[in-house]
């Protein structure tokens, strides 16, 4: 179900246990609010409003501060005071976040504070808002922009009393048409809550004056027809009328007995045994009296879904493109996505190299800088190409996808060219998803075959059934694209205009992994703020362990100008030039990559300053080879937002320039280690010079 935005125009949503729901809204299969509505928000150079409540279930028994004033251990303030810390916590406290937007981040403080007297009532103390089951449901926070360091406080007692209310206000430059998505990012309880929340959010390519034509342009005179034929079927299947397909993991599986000994897992079991600290029992998932898990699975299998069904039918007619956008709504994992047709023993027909091919137009959100390209990668240099997806934690893709010949096929995740390599990653946030290696297997590998369910080697997403084309419509199938028949004027919107951007300050930060994958802290540290100059304008970062850790910065996309060898020379998923969101490299964990990795981290075993020290290990050196250079252009937050000719009508007027900082952030997308303190807290000014970060060169 889609929800129409228009400016000024508001939607009301709610959070609820154990998962989210909005009244009335199917999916179709009778799975009543397992799939978050579509939000199309027509509303460029405009401004509008997301409100919602949250009715999760009051949890007070390990929230309230030990002082009567302050709330956990935030390494922000310096000590047991504030609100920020690290770990599972808070699984009933939300908020909302915009992911994949391009938009003013909001908040001005990173206390957690509704912005100015956005407060509707007497302002709760601090021991109130985390302790007091009885406080007043009736609150109204207001938020500005994609302020995600406020949070909602629970309802007690549902039905009888509304839980509290946060209403955001978004305004929204000129931007460019892409697909975004919604979901909770309340520190601490975003694994948790993530899994069944994430909704699509999406700016249509209506709000362009002209449409797809202001979008793209012939690369050159001889490919003009070529463009012109991509633009009409673009026109036909606008992003706003693509298929939208989300695929969310459920993480039903536990690690027990022998498993139980490996390295940290990562994850928030839905079943089993509760993580984290005592106390910390998360009331979603498990009943507080007794820490019993409220669902079960007999399986004790991980599980993907498609717009909230399992395994669903998709169907398509032979030889006519089908504009897919596809989002990945996993808190941790990947997937390498192919199309195969099946024999009656369940094995993928061979030779189908070409039955179905994918033909990407971009990436988060954001136009390749030339359409399509057709995606190929290979599992090492001596290895043919296959045609095929990777996708990390948060990525989104616009693509174009044709099956030449009629017939049942299947959406898998598993069967191309990459397997999940334990050897270099041993823990679960970097497991590929329905890899033969990974035991027990994701339940989506079961799949029924010749009338029998079988256990196959990959994971099914979905049937794809493929119709013939009519006899009387045989004049109307789709010549195949050759890659790059149209070019993306990126130029048009200033945070995408590259050949234009100002001089670049130039930082570095690593994810220091180790702890065989399952350590993650940035430059060393967790939770920290870094202080950047908006007067700056541009950046340049050096970005490292991407291999490991999906990188994500908010409120902004990123271009890629330099790539690692490890992702050029075994895919294109991925080029030079690129315009993204999340940034992850896994074909970099490949045994043929070029990279060599230690068991415990990213650094190398011998030739520490402490002596003869395995990777990972204080002293030890760090190892680069996924590093990649990003640049990203900052929010003039003292002066107004650059004309421009995207908008239809006259751009709303913006709040008055100020100089008052603002607070983002990035952080590795594999949801647990956001929650575990691998987060950097991003202070944008106007009049302060930026800390220069460096990667260190040693583990600490």
């Amino acid at each position: 179900m889609a929800l129409p935005l228009d400016g000024d125009g508001s939607n009301d949503l709610s959070y609820t246990a154990p998962r989210y729901r909005t009244t009335g809204v199917s999916n179709g299969v009778g799975n009543n609010g397992l799939q978050a509505p579509a939000i199309i928000g027509n509303c460029s150079c405009d401004e509008f409003y997301i409100q919602f409540k949250n009715n999760l279930p009051f949890q007070s028994h390990h929230t309230c501060p030990t002082d009567g004033n302050s709330v956990g251990y935030n390494p922000l303030a310096g000590g047991a005071n504030g609100y920020l810390g690290n770990g599972f916590e808070d699984f009933t406290w939300t908020n909302l976040h915009t992911h994949g937007l391009k938009v003013h981040p909001g908040a001005t403080n990173p206390q957690n504070e509704c912005d100015g007297n956005g407060f509707t009532g007497t302002k709760p103390s601090f021991y109130d808002f985390y302790c007091n089951k009885d406080l007043s449901a009736q609150q109204l926070c207001q938020v500005y922009g994609d302020n995600i360091l406020v949070d909602a406080h629970a309802m007690y007692a549902p039905p009888v009393a509304a839980g509290a209310t946060l209403r955001y206000q978004y305004p929204l430059d000129a931007h460019i048409p892409g697909v975004a998505m919604y979901h909770p990012h309340h520190h601490g309880s975003v694994s948790a809550q993530m899994p069944t929340t994430v909704g699509p959010l999406i700016v249509p390519e209506s709000s362009l004056p002209g449409g797809v034509e202001y979008l793209y342009t012939p690369t050159s005179n001889a490919l003009t027809p070529d463009c012109n034929r991509l633009k009409n079927i673009l026109k036909k299947q606008p992003i706003e009328n693509s298929r939208i397909i989300q695929i969310s993991g459920i993480w039903f599986r536990n690690k027990t007995g022998a498993e139980s000994d490996q390295p940290s897992d990562d994850s928030q079991p839905f079943v089993g045994a509760p993580d984290g600290p005592t106390g910390r029992v998360n009331p979603l998932l498990f009943n507080e009296a007794d820490g019993s898990p409220k669902f079960s699975n007999a399986a004790g299998r991980d599980w993907a879904l498609l717009n909230g069904a399992f395994q669903p039918t998709i169907t398509m007619t032979a030889k006519r493109y089908d504009r897919w956008n596809i989002i990945t709504a996993f808190t941790m994992k990947w997937l390498d996505i192919t199309i195969q047709q099946l024999d009656a023993a369940g094995n993928p027909v061979v030779p189908n190299p070409s039955a179905c091919t994918f033909q990407l137009l971009g990436r988060d959100g954001v136009p390749l800088p030339t359409v399509p390209r057709t995606i190929k990668s290979r599992l090492d240099r001596n290895s043919p190409y296959v045609n095929n997806l990777i996708l990390n934690t948060g990525n989104r893709v616009d693509v174009l996808v044709k099956c030449d010949t009629p017939g049942t096929y299947v959406l898998v995740s598993g069967a191309g060219p990459y397997r999940h390599n334990p050897a270099a990653c041993q823990t679960v946030h970097c497991e590929l998803f329905g890899s033969a290696q990974i035991q027990p297997a994701p339940g989506n590998n079961l799949y029924p075959v010749g009338g029998a369910l079988r256990e196959l080697p990959f994971a099914v997403l979905a049937t794809v059934q493929v119709d013939p084309l009519p006899p009387t419509s045989a004049g109307l199938a789709d010549a195949t694209f050759v890659d790059g028949v149209c070019r993306s004027k990126l130029e048009q919107w200033p945070y995408t205009d590259y050949l234009n951007f100002p001089a670049s300050v130039k930082q570095c930060f690593s994810f220091m992994n180790s702890d065989y994958g399952g350590m993650c802290a940035v430059n060393g540290r967790t939770l920290n703020i870094d202080d950047l100059s908006t007067a700056t304008l541009a950046f340049e970062w050096e970005v490292r362990d991407t291999a490991y850790h999906p990188f994500h910065l908010h409120s902004t996309p990123v271009r890629m100008v330099s790539l690692p060898n490890c992702a050029k020379d075994l895919a294109n998923m991925w080029q030079e030039g690129d315009g993204n969101n999340i940034v992850a490299l896994p074909v970099c964990l490949m045994p043929n990559s070029g990279c060599t990795w230690t068991e415990e981290g990213s650094g190398r075993q011998e030739g520490g300053r402490g002596g003869s020290l395995m990777g990972g290990k204080s002293g030890s050196p760090v190892t680069v080879c996924d590093n990649m250079t990003l640049e990203w252009l900052a929010p003039n937050f003292s002066a107004p937002p650059p004309p421009k000719g995207q908008c239809k009508g006259v751009t709303k007027a913006r709040p008055e320039p100020d100089c008052t900082p603002k607070y983002g952030m990035f952080h590795c997308h594999a949801i647990p280690h956001e929650d575990e303190g691998c987060v950097e807290v991003v202070a944008f000014w106007c009049d302060k010079e930026p800390v220069l970060a460096q990667c260190p060169e040693f583990y600490p």
